[in-house]
């Protein structure tokens, strides 16, 4: 999935050493998770002072009794955890363990049915909303519910209306947007003259880098949502630049990583 992975090997090799030990880097770093789900933290923790453990099937099972999940378990014994990974005893050493809670359709059809609006699932439940968006089900999840008549900058503002879904450069920084596409013929004009007409005036330098055309706006709202989501860590977070806001800013340039939603 475009977007999914955001750290290279080398930024977090770089990370793992400012650190002396494991733990040192597990407590410290979000990095280190990363290295231990793309099957590289042995390479990138070499420089680190060891304290191995030499694990068996006994001594990872009386580890396991030591916590109460598996995702605790994971979590402050990771070399007890990587043993049952890599000998396969995951179902017999962890089956103490809890079930891990996971959405599917059937759940999350069950779940919006307590909720009339999409609003209302969003934020009642936003673990079933974001499987379903993300696993392009919320037409379905959703079909039930009721649409908001008076809906400033929400999804339903854009239904079945022609929108722009655009990528633009704001002075030195990028963004993201969508606008309708009804008043002018021109798409450029629907972007830089409807939306950023006053702010070209105060002297702001923007550029199309690209966009692409919906008839169903519904659909570039929801690419943006997914964007924003994928690369909420780069999103500018300085003073007011735009007269409608910051919204959609990033500091740096994603369009490597969102170009496939152009085609």
């Amino acid at each position: 999935m475009v977007g999914k992975q955001k750290y290279s090997d080398d930024e977090i090799h770089k990370e793992a050493l400012k650190y002396n030990t494991r733990s040192e880097f597990q407590k410290n770093s979000k990095y280190y998770h990363i290295a231990f789900t793309r099957k590289i933290l042995d390479k990138v923790c070499s420089h680190m002072e060891t304290n191995m453990k030499f694990w068996d099937h006994n001594s990872v099972k009386e580890e396991t009794l030591k916590y109460k999940t598996l995702k605790e378990f994971s979590l402050n014994s990771p070399s007890a955890y990587q043993y049952v990974i890599r000998n396969n005893i995951k179902e017999n050493i962890c089956k103490h363990f809890p079930k891990q809670f996971r959405w599917t359709l059937d759940k999350c059809l069950a779940e919006s049915k307590k909720y009339n609006y999409r609003s209302d699932f969003q934020k009642g439940s936003n673990g079933a909303y974001k499987w379903a968006h993300k696993n392009k089900k919320i037409d379905e999840v959703c079909k039930h519910m009721k649409v908001h008549k008076y809906t400033p900058r929400g999804r339903f503002t854009y239904e079945g209306r022609k929108t722009i879904l655009y990528y633009i450069k704001v002075n030195d920084f990028y963004k993201i947007g969508i606008v309708i596409h009804e008043q002018y013929s021109n798409p450029e004009d629907s972007i830089l003259k409807r939306r950023y007409g006053s702010d070209i005036k105060n002297g702001l330098n923007i550029e199309i880098i690209d966009y692409i055309i919906f008839n169903e706006g519904t659909k570039a709202y929801d690419i943006e949502e997914y964007i924003k989501e994928e690369h909420y860590e780069k999103q500018y977070k300085g003073e007011q630049m735009l007269k409608g806001g910051n919204s959609e800013i990033f500091s740096e340039d994603i369009y490597k990583d969102i170009k496939d939603k152009f085609c």
